[in-house]
């Protein structure tokens, strides 16, 4: 999966995990991206 693709289902499962937990998780999909690089 692409980054986008990623953000794109943490953004959708936020209706069902609430907005903090997506934060949260893009955040550290941001750390994981950036530990890639």
């Amino acid at each position: 999966m692409s980054r986008q693709e990623i953000a794109e289902v943490i953004w959708q499962m936020a209706l069902y995990g609430g907005f903090p937990a997506a934060i949260n998780a893009l955040n550290a999909a941001l750390e994981t991206f950036a530990a890639e690089e």
